[in-house]
């Protein structure tokens, strides 16, 4: 069974929809995208000490609870709903 990902973009506050489309702040809407692809994107689009994209594994509902702590943690002044990342699905 292959591995699938989202990708949430710190940068743009949303996930990635399919096939590299644009933003959606509904994690619904997120693309899925297999391991390789999902980790080419990330490596891409994170440099140096700077983190504007993340991996989270498909199907482990608590790696986006770990991702909106970390994320809170960080900047604080964000609010679970202006990530996207609230616990109903969005």
């Amino acid at each position: 069974m292959k591995k699938l990902y989202r990708i949430y973009s710190v940068q743009h506050s949303a996930w990635w929809r399919s096939h590299s489309s644009g933003y959606t702040l509904s994690k619904a809407e997120a693309g899925l995208y297999e391991e390789a692809k999902a980790f080419d994107i990330v490596r891409n689009g994170n440099w140096r000490d700077i983190v504007n994209e993340a991996l989270v594994p498909a199907t482990e509902e608590s790696e986006v609870k770990r991702l909106k702590h970390s994320i809170c943690g960080t900047h604080p002044e964000n609010t679970v709903e202006q990530l996207g990342l609230s616990d109903d699905g969005c």
